[in-house]
């Protein structure tokens, strides 16, 4: 054999090679690109399980959960891919965007016990509102997860993965692609047909127990993905026959009233997480803990009311309670007020008070950027808004998250009355008993440290109406709970209580006190449950003001539909008269409000 024909088989045994780890090149690069959204799924649902044993299970039994996983993360990943042309890039971009979920999920989830959605974004523009209540540290499993992100990330880099098509088919792609994206997501029919397909159920968001049933079913990126669908397809359409003359011929006639000639101060206290624990019999909570709050509903009137969340989400209850409107109207969305048109001062029960000669005061001791308060209550027509930074009185703050105190709350109030000569409505959302009930409790002892803020907040109450009993000015007081606290997903408060999604309507259900310092008449007050968004007109009646058409109208309604809330046991599909008048009120030209 001479050396040509050996130089010859060499060329081609070359050649053969060549071409051999030219195809596994492919045959690797190929897999690395279709196994990336795998890799993100199965990365971002561990990061919130926190166990492979637990992971591994879920997926075993749901492989539907895990080719929807699949589906939606190669959308999004073909997505960002359309837009670089280096892979690498859109792997990174990608990956970083659903560990971001993940990591938010986790931290969310372990300090309030609820799952993270879209809405959540909604609720500042200011991080460091949010990290005042989160308990952030890192676990194994999400400096793995990182890790092995990173070193994907840096495998498609070497393997000089690329999307070759031309930038401009790239582009018309991505339109295509995005619009389709779009589509789905404004589309409340096909979104749900879609997940139907893989026997997904339509989330409830605004009940947190059934919530966390269709989470623990699904598991993250289905859950997170089905809520952005439900929140972005969801929309308040205007009403049918929506005119002046319907809003009109909706309105009761006032008739002759008469109005007494004291104007007493009304003073409007919500109270961060305050709940009455002893309505779950199953706790045995001590009785005194709530002493000074039975005081007064002995001396005033104690009633009942439905609020339209729990454990978090207290704008929905302020929503209610400043507007009085109900949010089950709007679809019950996570921020009610950011619906608001910006003109929005006869839209709230301030414009009832200032047409009577009051003076008005928004106090709040926390943020003012927290859920936009400062930017949209300034247009309800307070006449003055106080935030954490705008107090007068000397500041102290109470427990381990060093939240400001009711006690200084009270005294900002107390001040307030004595330096204005003009009758006063004060509404106040306190912030003493917000979560995270820290000091390393989990279980009984994060209950306990829960219960041991309330008898504080007991204790400023009773303080506080002492003090009013020593004013000369008459002054009717009501007092709320904005909703029932959540605690850390591994504490069992509610488990003893034999509370589920079953029956947890009962945790919806706030007691609620209106108490003065003079002979006030209660009687018009209801003996049985009422929604909270009632409440407002329920105090104009108290305080014995001129009623408008709206007040009157709302106060004849609630006697035939007293509960409307998506939280009540029983369920009203629509109410006519409410849904109207919510539009009216919120998106529309507010004809009731400017009824006589």
């Amino acid at each position: 054999m001479n050396i040509t024909m050996i130089l010859d088989k060499m060329e081609k045994m070359a050649f053969h090679i060549g071409r051999w780890e030219c195809n596994l090149l492919f045959v690797v690069r190929l897999l690395m690109v279709g196994l990336f959204p795998l890799f993100i799924a199965l990365a971002t649902e561990l990061n919130h399980i926190q166990s492979l044993g637990s992971l591994f299970s879920f997926m075993g039994h749901n492989l539907h959960i895990l080719l929807l996983d699949y589906f939606i993360v190669s959308v999004a990943f073909l997505l960002v891919s359309l837009l670089f042309k280096k892979t690498f890039i859109s792997m990174a971009i990608t990956g970083l965007l659903f560990y971001i979920i993940s990591w938010v999920e986790y931290f969310k989830y372990d300090v309030s016990g609820t799952h993270f959605t879209i809405t959540d974004l909604q609720m500042t523009s200011n991080a460091t509102d949010i990290a005042k209540f989160a308990n952030i540290h890192l676990t194994w499993y999400l400096v793995l997860t990182f890790l092995l992100l990173v070193g994907y990330v840096v495998a498609a880099y070497f393997f000089r993965l690329e999307n070759k098509v031309r930038l401009k088919y790239r582009m018309l792609s991505f339109c295509a692609t995005f619009a389709m994206v779009c589509v789905f997501f404004v589309t409340p029919t096909m979104a749900m047909g879609f997940f139907h397909l893989f026997d997904v159920e339509e989330p409830n968001t605004a009940n947190v127990f059934m919530a966390d049933k269709q989470f623990q079913e699904t598991n993250l990126i289905p859950y997170f993905t089905q809520s952005a669908a439900e929140f972005l397809s969801t929309r308040v359409t205007r009403p049918q026959g929506y005119s002046q003359e319907t809003v009109a011929s909706m309105l009761v006639q006032n008739t002759s009233q008469d109005v007494s000639d004291v104007k007493p101060n009304v003073v409007m206290i919500m109270s961060e997480s305050f709940a009455d624990f002893r309505r779950l019999e199953q706790l045995d909570v001590d009785p005194t803990i709530y002493e000074n709050f039975d005081r007064a509903r002995e001396e005033g009137f104690g009633g009942t009311c439905v609020v339209p969340t729990f454990g978090g989400y207290t704008v929905r209850t302020e929503f209610e309670l400043l507007t009085g409107m109900p949010v089950k109207s709007l679809n019950t969305p996570v921020a009610p007020q950011k619906l608001l048109k910006e003109d929005t001062d006869n839209s709230s029960i301030v414009s009832f008070y200032k047409d009577s000669g009051y003076k008005s005061y928004y106090i709040h001791p926390f943020s003012s950027s927290f859920y936009g308060r400062k930017n949209i209550y300034s247009t309800f027509g307070f006449d003055k808004m106080y935030f954490e930074n705008d107090l007068t009185v000397e500041k102290t703050r109470y427990g381990a998250n060093q939240y400001i105190n009711d006690e200084t709350l009270y005294n900002q109030i107390q001040k307030q009355l004595s330096e204005t000569d003009e009758p006063c409505l004060i509404f106040t959302t306190t912030m003493q008993n917000h979560q995270p009930y820290s000091g390393n409790g989990t279980g009984d002892a994060e209950f306990s440290l829960y219960l041991d803020g309330i008898r504080e907040s007991d204790r400023a109450l009773g303080q506080f109406l002492e003090q009013l009993k020593e004013s000369d000015e008459p002054t009717i007081v009501f007092f709320v709970g904005d909703h029932y606290p959540m605690f850390t997903h591994s504490n069992t408060t509610y488990q003893d209580a034999g509370i589920d999604y079953a029956n947890s309507a009962e945790i919806y259900q706030q007691s609620y006190l209106v108490w003065s310092n003079y002979d006030a008449d209660f009687s018009c007050l209801p003996d049985e449950e009422v929604s909270s968004f009632y409440l407002p007109y329920l105090l104009i009646d108290v305080a014995d003001l001129p009623q408008t058409q709206l007040v009157s109208s709302m106060l004849e309604h609630m006697k035939t539909v007293p509960v409307y809330s998506p939280t009540a046991d029983v369920q009203v599909d629509s109410d006519d008269f409410l849904d109207m008048l919510t539009y009216d009120r919120v998106f529309g030209q507010n004809f009731c409000s400017d009824a006589g």
